[in-house]
């Protein structure tokens, strides 16, 4: 199974892929460019099933020999994404010095490139330069700094680009994810697969995004701060992902106020449209740059009671001053 195939297969990067494929000029040497791992080992699933049936179906035969890891002709490299040795990269090379089995492609694919050091680099370098007939090696790469130019040079570098929230929304409801944890999920995921599943598959974060609504629904004055200080959602391990979705429900709040079309959770519409009536457009622009200047703080260790106590006397005094 491949997940977020739908969302894959729309993606620049796999029609790229498969245009080459369909026309016949598959390149020897590919470098797909990504910091969502998950979501390139996926593409790179879709990519085999490609090369050997039209359609991708990922359920015939052919699809599912790939997919279970039965395709002598494929090879899926370092999947648990950690460094490559040299040595590893030999194997490599040696098994592309052998002709295709069941096909007249050989295909490997190599997740999380950029863990090669520069002596496995160099050990890939020759093969790169003086491929095998019919073999084609994919890269995937996380940071491009990690790799050498000479080994950038030989490869048709292509950026897998993140996903649009209705693409990521649409693809969790279809793998039966309820419509208002893949609505959070989406809004939250950053365009990252791999994110948007991890969301979607931790059940706090809805409860999370509950209580971002009922804090800016029950903070008043001042004297309410110090009763959120020791609130679960806000200690220093969920303080991230609590201030994810108290963006979210920010830009929702601001939706509400200027196209209600734009309102991601629609499943809270109703509370979200009712808590905006307490806040001008101009404080809630103010208290989302407010929430993101404070997630920096966090990024350079500033402690997180902190944080949460800036943020939430700030939330006041920015309420009161946009009045």
């Amino acid at each position: 199974m491949i997940e977020f195939q739908d969302a894959l297969k729309k993606s620049r990067a796999y029609n790229l892929i498969k245009h080459d494929i369909d026309t016949g000029n598959l390149s020897h040497a590919y470098m797909v460019i990504s910091p969502d791992v998950f979501a390139v080992q996926n593409l790179f699933r879709l990519i085999a099933c490609a090369v050997y049936c039209k359609y991708a179906c990922t359920t015939c035969p052919v699809c599912k020999k790939v997919l279970n890891g039965n395709h002598a002709d494929v090879k899926f490299i370092n999947e648990d994404g950690k460094k490559i040795k040299v040595e590893d990269v030999a194997a490599l090379i040696e098994d592309t010095e052998t002709k295709p089995f069941e096909s007249d492609n050989k295909l490997y694919f190599v997740n999380s490139a950029d863990k090669m050091n520069p002596a496995a680099q160099n050990k890939l370098l020759k093969t790169l330069e003086e491929p095998q007939k019919a073999v084609s090696i994919f890269l995937g790469v996380g940071s491009e700094s990690a790799i050498l130019d000479t080994v950038k040079s030989r490869t048709k570098k292509i950026t897998l680009d993140r996903f649009s929230a209705g693409d990521i929304k649409d693809a969790l409801i279809s793998s039966g994810v309820a419509v208002g944890n893949a609505t959070i999920a989406a809004a939250c995921a950053d365009g990252m697969l791999w994110r948007a599943k991890e969301i979607s598959s931790n059940s706090a974060f809805s409860e999370t995004f509950d209580r971002a609504i009922f804090i800016l629904n029950n903070l008043k004055k001042s004297s309410d701060v110090a009763s959120f200080l020791n609130d679960k959602t806000l200690d220093k391990d969920n303080l991230p992902v609590f201030l994810d979705a108290l963006s979210i429900v920010l830009r929702d709040m601001i939706a509400a106020k200027t196209d209600k079309n734009l309102i991601m959770s629609k499943h809270k519409e109703w509370e979200i449209e009712t808590l905006s009536k307490g806040f001008s457009l101009d404080a809630l622009s103010n208290i989302l740059y407010l929430v993101n200047e404070e997630r920096k703080k966090l990024s350079f260790y500033v402690g997180s009671t902190g944080v949460v106590e800036n943020l939430l006397l700030g939330i006041l005094e920015v309420k009161y001053k946009c009045q």
